[in-house]
């Protein structure tokens, strides 16, 4: 392509009539992996789409009730350091929004909350830490605690004192980083 020129590429002769050859058995290949005739191939393809469409709507669903439904149970197993509650948990969320909103619907019910969540993600752990206003003002930072959890889990990351997400390499060791959470509050308190 130049200044006011363009490439055309054309096959002709017998290397035309092999392409169309080829392509028609495509469609036909098409067609039955379908199961329609070929002049409906465009109509039975749409009609897939819009059902991995809808499929995918009702996947995310229930992801997220099944996700409610483990952020509800995690309730029940709030640690107390210090005054302060704490809830820092695997969770089986498949990413950081997922972990997110886990962690909006633990402050929501809590009010006053420090949340750590962690997931293995395409076999990667990820963190998501979370802390409620009126504890930043005593001193708790997300993004230093992810930052130091972060480090057990062969990882970095940061953020802001009221939210802040890691990512690691070492997702044996996931557990063990979240088990050190309450320590991470109790010294953050000190």
């Amino acid at each position: 392509i130049g200044g006011g020129m363009r490439r055309i590429e054309a096959v002709t002769g017998r290397a035309a009539e092999a392409m169309m050859v080829d392509y028609a058995a495509k469609l036909e290949s098409l067609a039955r992996k379908l199961q329609t005739p070929v002049a409906d191939l465009e109509t039975r393809l749409d009609s897939f789409i819009q059902d991995t469409e809808e499929l995918k709507r009702r996947l995310s669903n229930l992801e997220r009730a099944n996700l409610r439904s483990e952020a509800e149970r995690m309730l029940a197993r709030v640690i107390d350091v210090e005054g302060v509650k704490v809830v820092a948990a695997r969770t089986s969320a498949t990413n950081a929004d997922g972990m997110r909103e886990m962690g909006d619907f633990l402050k929501a019910k809590l009010a006053s909350v420090v949340v750590v969540l962690g997931a293995v993600v395409n076999g990667s752990p990820m963190l998501v830490a979370m802390v409620t206003p009126d504890l930043v003002d005593k001193g708790l930072h997300a993004g230093n605690m992810v930052r130091e959890t972060a480090g057990v889990i062969g990882g970095s990351g940061g953020g802001r004192p009221e939210m802040a997400q890691a990512g690691g390499r070492r997702a044996e060791k996931l557990d063990e980083a979240l088990g050190g959470v309450p320590e991470l509050v109790r010294r953050s308190l000190s």
